[in-house]
């Protein structure tokens, strides 16, 4: 009689904490996003937002928040805390797009990882990669792209935005360099819904521009060869 006793309390408890978990006195009224600032940013804040208020502090789903921004290639994960009663707080961490790959008029974004970032709008001031054709995949898969890229990731940001453009010339991979007495003027360019273009971009120097303008710098002789296709 005992056993049974004990049995039915605990599945009494059980009963009871499971209600508690999941009822309105632990709902999730208040949801704090941060991390995310890319251009995909409301659309992120937007989906995880609707996705936690259909939980509560006390039985949080995380691979239901995973799955609300799972379209969103700018997302690499989310770190979730539940402060009781009512609120959670989700940490967007974001891919960060390191160049833009330009074939034509199409223009995506693409992280260190050869992660193609499609939907992200690039600042900028990030260097372009002239490639033959967009990636078809979810990441790039020529090797001399893949290694501008991981060129771009490697260099710090200030020295980052100083890169124009990286190609694959006859001594290697190479690189051009914006003067930083230089001006730089923006333009917004009209972007195609499935790539992602830039938010305004510096004007590219012409191949037959002279290097030793007051716009770039020409640190290495090799930055005077007309820049090839790197992939």
């Amino acid at each position: 009689r005992l056993l049974v006793a004990l049995l039915l309390l605990g599945a009494l408890a059980y009963g009871g904490w499971t209600w508690f978990r999941d009822s309105s006195l632990a709902a999730v009224r208040a949801v704090e996003i941060s991390g995310t600032t890319s251009s995909e940013e409301l659309k992120v804040r937007a989906a995880l937002d609707a996705a936690a208020r259909d939980m509560t502090t006390l039985h949080v789903r995380e691979d239901a928040l995973r799955s609300a921004v799972a379209q969103y290639s700018s997302v690499a994960g989310i770190d979730v805390r539940a402060d009781f009663p009512h609120t959670l707080e989700i940490r967007v961490i974001e891919h960060t797009p390191v160049a833009v790959l330009v074939s034509g008029d199409r223009e995506i974004a693409a992280s260190g990882d050869g992660l193609v970032l499609r939907g992200v709008v690039a600042d900028g001031e990030l260097p372009v990669i002239k490639v033959d054709a967009p990636p078809t995949g979810e990441r790039v898969g020529n090797v001399n792209t893949r290694t501008a890229l991981t060129i771009a990731a490697a260099a710090p940001d200030a020295l980052r935005r100083r890169v124009d453009r990286l190609w694959t010339g006859p001594r290697g991979m190479m690189l051009a360099l914006v003067d930083g007495r230089s001006e730089r003027r923006r333009r917004d360019l009209p972007r195609r819904p499935d790539s992602g273009a830039r938010r305004g971009r510096r004007p590219r120097p012409s191949t037959r521009a002279d290097p030793r303008s007051d716009r770039y710098s020409d640190p290495c002789p090799c930055f005077r060869d007309q820049p090839s296709t790197v992939g």
